[in-house]
């Protein structure tokens, strides 16, 4: 069976570029759910907003099943019905099935109608008396009675979506079951098996299958499947050498020359299919219906502009961050002359928490660098973290980064990187909105060094993402997909100033602008009888940021331990002006005070801190501890 599978999948897929325009634009077209008032009587599903029909398929085949209660069709002009139902199903049944040219059956699917509720209602369109099965093939029954080989040469005339046929090779039980189930004739129907070659030894002899033996008279462990009666094969009056099936699925061995109807294979699945669920409801108020939708719009609108603004603050502090790295390793490599970099060649955990008002942060960050020559250091990032807040919002994520610097000795430094993140934030307000954004980044910057303690950094990146969000609110449902594309460029200038043999003045002013803009979105937001693709407004945040910084940093005298403490005092005055909804501009001061616990080495053990800022976006506290644990 494996071995079927496999070589009717390379069929199908060697056969996909020759028909994937066909194959697409079959369809089957069901509304998502309708709900009637009276389920005890038949009711018309066009009349309740949904619309079924089938596109693609001339001539068409259409099999309509309930789960519960009945289904009928009332226009039945052109129809014929399937080999395996009868038109009598079609005043009143739990499944009919019926065929015709594209128009009649659509005039049919118009007139479709369903009595009763509480399950969901499928609809299969094939073509003509073609069925798909779980083997990856669609089998058609041919009425007309030919001899096997005239059987065998017509089938492989037949093709269907570009792919050839071939007599029925049946390898399984679900296979046997499948068209047994689907395929309605009497007597005996010629499959594509033969013992010719040698009496007792039977292989099937034409599709993908040829060759492949599946019963042996005198050695059984050479039987795979088959469904021989307990007489057969009998070959009681010789030359009984070609395979048959009766109605119920037994095989037996025939003489070549008899008349029997057939079955063709095809290694394709030609249908479609699509379902649909009917509730009951005595009245729906459209009033109240429009506003759920109203709100539902607007919930979105706010959620996913205040989404997309935080995630845009984040790229600003990213940008932020690399800038000051930059600097950082450039200013290091520096200081450390020929010797090798520590403190960037070093493999890292670190463990960071903050607990703060209704806020707890767990973030788990490894850092992995490796000097590759002169002035040249690659280094890897990865880093988890999860945010949880007393209102029920939760944001988690994991980012990745590589990094390559080079030119650190010299006074311009380079640095090129690119990087993958997934972020997501759920909860939080009187809905439940759930988002996640897949985003792959990349960016350059360069630093340039004047004298000993006067740098400069220049920084751009860009990034392109993709936000799947979903929404639920009462009855009220919604999806959404959305592509974006952004970018930041920032500058910055520090110097550094030694103001006594233990302390240190830092002078830092930088500017960050960055922007996001959507590429392509699409919302669908569903309700108890409606559907609909919206398009709701969305902001395309731009910010930009100017902030002074000054830091203060003071080298303690040793404790007890011989620890080497460190006190940064960094006051800041930052402005920022973000356009989302409306333009804000806010100006405001803020203060980050670190204190580090160093080892006598001088490298980091601890840090306890505390930051504030209060910008366009909202105010934002952090205060907690730091720890930095090497392996």
């Amino acid at each position: 069976m494996f071995i079927k599978r496999a070589i009717k999948g390379i069929i199908f897929s060697a056969c996909l570029l020759g028909w994937a325009g066909i194959s697409n634009a079959q369809s089957v077209v069901v509304p998502s759910q309708i709900i009637v008032g009276d389920d005890s009587q038949y009711n018309l599903v066009s009349a309740f907003g949904g619309t079924v029909s089938v596109t693609g398929f001339d001539p068409a085949g259409v099999r309509i099943s309930a789960a519960q209660g009945n289904i009928r069709i009332t226009t039945t002009t052109g129809l014929t019905a399937s080999n395996s139902a009868s038109s009598a199903d079609w005043t009143g049944a739990s499944s009919i099935a019926f065929e015709g040219t594209l128009a009649d059956v659509n005039a049919a699917l118009a007139s479709l109608e369903v009595q009763g509720s509480g399950a969901s209602v499928s609809v299969i369109a094939h073509a003509g008396y073609i069925y798909g099965t779980d083997t990856g093939s669609s089998y058609q029954l041919v009425m007309t009675e030919m001899d096997w080989p005239s059987a065998k040469a017509d089938a492989e005339s037949r093709s269907l979506n570009g792919v050839q046929g071939h007599l029925a090779t049946i390898t399984s039980q679900a296979e046997l079951n499948a068209i047994t189930n689907n395929l309605d004739w009497s007597n005996h129907v010629w499959l594509g098996g033969s013992d010719s070659a040698t009496e007792g030894e039977w292989f099937w002899v034409v599709g993908p299958e040829a060759g492949t033996q599946f019963y042996s008279d005198n050695d059984p462990s050479l039987t795979t499947f088959e469904n021989f009666r307990s007489d057969q094969p009998s070959n009681s009056i010789g030359g009984q050498h070609h395979l048959t099936m009766m109605d119920n699925g037994i095989f037996f061995d025939q003489v070549e020359t008899r008349l029997f109807k057939y079955i063709v294979e095809y290694g394709t699945v030609y249908e479609q299919s699509a379902s649909f669920s009917v509730t009951t409801q005595a009245s729906v108020d459209a009033a109240n219906l429009a506003t759920a939708i109203n709100s539902a719009q607007s919930d979105l609108e706010w959620g996913l502009n205040n989404y997309f603004q935080q995630k845009l603050t984040g790229h600003l502090h990213q940008a932020g961050f690399s800038q000051i790295s930059q600097i950082s390793i450039h200013q290091a490599y520096e200081d450390e002359a020929e010797e090798d970099l520590a403190e960037f060649l070093e493999q890292r955990i670190f463990f960071h928490k903050e607990d703060m008002a209704g806020h707890f942060e767990v973030l788990a960050k490894v850092k992995q660098a490796a000097e590759a020559g002169k002035g040249k250091i690659w280094s890897a990032t990865g880093e988890v973290h999860h945010t949880s807040l007393k209102n029920g919002r939760e944001n988690k994520g994991f980012s990745s980064r590589l990094n390559y610097d080079w030119h650190l000795h010299k006074k311009i430094a380079h640095r090129a990187h690119i990087g993958l993140e997934t972020s997501g934030e759920q909860g939080g307000y009187a809905f439940q909105l759930r988002s996640q954004t897949d985003s792959i980044s990349a960016g350059y910057g360069l630093s340039y060094q004047w004298g000993e303690n006067l740098f400069a950094s220049l920084h751009g990146t860009g990034w392109y993402s993709l936000t799947r969000s979903k929404y639920t609110r009462s009855a009220v449902s919604a999806k959404a997909n959305i592509k974006t594309a952004g970018g930041s460029v920032s500058a910055r200038m520090q110097g550094s100033y030694q103001l006594s043999a233990d302390s240190w003045l830092d002078l830092m002013v930088a500017y960050i602008r960055a922007r996001e803009a959507i590429q392509d979105k699409r919302i669908f937001i569903t309700s108890p009888g409606y559907q609909s693709l919206n398009h709701i407004f969305l902001s395309e945040p731009e910010t930009i940021r100017l902030s002074l910084e000054p830091v203060w940093r003071i080298i303690l005298p040793p404790d007890d331990n011989n620890s080497l403490n460190q006190l940064k005092v960094m006051p800041n005055y930052r402005c920022e002006k973000m356009k989302a909804h409306s333009l804000s501009r806010k100006c405001n001061k803020g203060i980050r005070i670190d204190f580090e616990v160093r080892a006598e080495n001088d490298e980091n053990i601890a840090r306890l801190y505390y930051d504030f800022e209060d910008l366009a976006n909202g105010p934002a506290y952090e205060y907690g501890m730091a720890l930095d644990v090497k392996f």
